[in-house]
Parts: structure tokens; C-alpha cells; sequence
């Protein structure tokens, strides 16, 4: 798993880990979907591009995610009533 150098410095790294079912959508900077999809428990992604990253990721309480090493806590932003988390990330 090297990454080549020319890529290194221009991609961000999303990291999702998913301690219960949910679905997740994410948007990279230019709009485009990087991931449209129900993620079954116990299961990881990580995603590459170019930020803002728009991000729709629900049963957020059950998610784990980390930004370029950096762990976000999506507790502040999941909707009172659905459970979801919708936040961008720069």
C-alpha cells in the first residue's frame, strides 16, 4: 500500500468505521460521489480526494470517523429525530 509521491500532498483520507449498519453518502470537493451506499456492521472504508467533502452518514452514533488522522466527532452534528450526521469537512 505505498502512495506515490506526486499524490501524497493532494488527496485527504477518510477513514470510516462502522460498528453498526449505516448508510453513508460523501461528496468530494468537486461533487463527486466517492461513496453512495449501506455499510454493513463491522466493515471499514477509506476514501481519497480532494476536500470540501460533503457528508451525509447516518446512524452516525455507531460510526467512527477519522480525517487525515485527525478522529471527528460526529455526535454535535447528528439530527435530533433520523440519527443522521450531515457536516463538510475542509
Amino acid at each position: 500500500g505505498a502512495v506515490a509521491p506526486e499524490s501524497a500532498g493532494e488527496r485527504d483520507v477518510l477513514r470510516l468505521a462502522f460498528e453498526g449498519e449505516s448508510w453513508v453518502e460523501i461528496k468530494d470537493g468537486r461533487g463527486k460521489l466517492l461513496l453512495s451506499r449501506v455499510n454493513p456492521r463491522g466493515t471499514e472504508h477509506v476514501l481519497y480526494g480532494k476536500p470540501p467533502f460533503s457528508l451525509a452518514i447516518g446512524n452516525a452514533a455507531q460510526v467512527k470517523l477519522v480525517y487525515n488522522n485527525k478522529p471527528i466527532d460526529l455526535i454535535p452534528h447528528i439530527n435530533a429525530y433520523g440519527g443522521t450526521a450531515r457536516l463538510s469537512l475542509n
